[in-house]
């Protein structure tokens, strides 16, 4: 493929996934579905539908060519030490100045009028985050990331990607925590996190690192997350 028809298919596919994601929330005020649009269908589905379907790669060569397994013990364990730290800023953060940011009061009704309270909805999304992280990176990181493979502009291979990943995060963002400058410092911190995945996804030649250190910090923001909206 020429690298203009790579940039147009890849910024079909993030603005789909996007879309997905604003879709269920703006419209139809549900995180399950949610769930459903962006975290299975575009995180899973069409990773799968892409390499499967369009590049016609067999099932066995999918973690190939997504970089999926780690190339060594060292990946694992600098993937557990900068998941962890990444998580240990963030309690770090709202244990300083949580309270602050949620003053307000809007994160518990907003998540409650997106479907979400003290039921099995609840263990959805907590399912639904942990799962989250994972499926981000196959999309993201994974599959934006190779359809972008341009040798002359790797450069975009990281930057477009982290950039429409931090997008998306702002109307989500702002309904939670409708203040300016929260918002704009959640913007920093997650195309700063796409950034640095991308980065290590570059220099590592591995997804692996990119999937565990998000995982580490999805589960860093679930718990805090699960404590201020279910204590």
């Amino acid at each position: 493929m020429t690298s203009m028809k790579n940039y147009l298919i890849a910024a079909a596919l993030m603005a789909l996934a996007s879309l997905g994601q604003f879709v269920s929330l703006a419209l139809f005020n549900s995180l399950v579905l949610s769930f459903f649009l962006y975290t299975l269908l575009a995180g899973l589905f069409l990773p799968f539908w892409y390499i499967r379907l369009l590049r016609k790669l067999p099932l066995r060569q999918i973690p190939a060519y997504l970089k999926l397994l780690p190339e060594s013990p060292r990946q694992v364990r600098f993937a557990l030490i900068l998941g962890t730290s990444m998580a240990m800023v963030m309690y770090l953060a709202f244990i300083l100045v949580g309270d602050y940011f949620l003053k307000d009061g809007a994160a518990l009704p907003v998540v409650a009028q997106w479907g979400i309270h003290r039921s099995w909805t609840s263990f959805l999304f907590l399912f639904a985050l942990l799962l989250n992280g994972a499926t981000e990176e196959l999309f993201w990181r994974g599959l934006i990331h190779e359809i972008l493979h341009d040798e002359k502009r790797r450069v975009l291979a990281v930057l477009f990607p982290a950039l429409v990943f931090g997008a998306q995060h702002i109307f989500v963002i702002w309904r939670l925590v409708p203040n300016v400058l929260t918002t704009l410092l959640f913007m920093i911190g997650i195309i700063g996190s796409g950034l640095l995945w991308g980065y290590l996804r570059e220099k590592t030649g591995s997804l692996f690192v990119c999937v565990l250190c998000h995982v580490i910090v999805a589960f860093g923001y679930l718990s805090i997350l699960a404590f201020y909206l279910f204590r």
